[in-house]
Formats: C-alpha cells, sequence, structure tokens
C-alpha cells in the first residue's frame, strides 16, 4: 500500500509499533518515513495491516482521543447500543457508515463530534 504523509510529504511505512511506543505488544503502525522530525502516524489492523484511518500528527491525534473520550461512553455506558451510537454520529454529521470512523476525522470534525456529545448530554440531564 502506497501512502505519503499528509504532513510532510514523505513515504509512510508499516512498521512495529515499539518503534513509537517503545514497548512491545502494541500491534502495527502505519508512520511517516521522516520520523521522529515529523511525527505522523495511524494503527494497523491486526487482520490485514489496513490502516485504521488517517495519519495524524501530535495535535489531531490529541482531538481524536478527546473525541473519543468523548462519544465512547454513549455507548459503552449501555444507554444505547455502538451501532445506534453510530446512526446518531452519521445522522448529525452527515457522514454515511464508511466515514464515521474517529480515526479518520479531522480536527474540525472531532470538534464538532465533541460539542455535540455535549449537547446530548446537556439535553439528556435537563430531559428537553
Amino acid at each position: 500500500m502506497m501512502m505519503n504523509c499528509p504532513y510532510c510529504g514523505s513515504s509512510v511505512s508499516n512498521v512495529d509499533a515499539s518503534v513509537v511506543y517503545q514497548v512491545p505488544g502494541y500491534g502495527r503502525l502505519w508512520l511517516c518515513d521522516n520520523y521522529p522530525v515529523c511525527d505522523a502516524y495511524v494503527g494497523a489492523h491486526s487482520q490485514n495491516n489496513a490502516p485504521k484511518g488517517t495519519l495524524a500528527n501530535r495535535q489531531l491525534r490529541h482531538w481524536r482521543r478527546n473525541a473519543h473520550a468523548c462519544f465512547d461512553p454513549i455507548w459503552k455506558s449501555g444507554k444505547m447500543s455502538r451501532k445506534k451510537a453510530y446512526k446518531w454520529l452519521c445522522e448529525q454529521m452527515g457522514l454515511t457508515r464508511e466515514k464515521a470512523h474517529i480515526a479518520m476525522f479531522d480536527e474540525q470534525q472531532c470538534r464538532q463530534l465533541i460539542k455535540l456529545c455535549f449537547l446530548r448530554n446537556e439535553q439528556a440531564e435537563t430531559g428537553d
């Protein structure tokens, strides 16, 4: 799979995650060949090594983690199934199911999802 880094244009390679995390056991990553100067990477699926999303630098990874931290409790709490939570996400953000992966989101989409989750929680608390 040929990819180029969206930040610096370098090639991207599939590597053991220990290259970044310094400990074994975290699977594989797609990592910018200009690492560590460019710190863009994304996880790889264990079954087929396909990227889990798009490459992200430190700032975008921060926003993606925050988006997951706001969104995941919606379905992990048991108040809504995971399938229904992602259906809600698609409807709210105007996304297809194929595009409704936080690992594919840019910063603006992460911010939008965080806001939507806060609004949803506020409505649930006030009963509106």
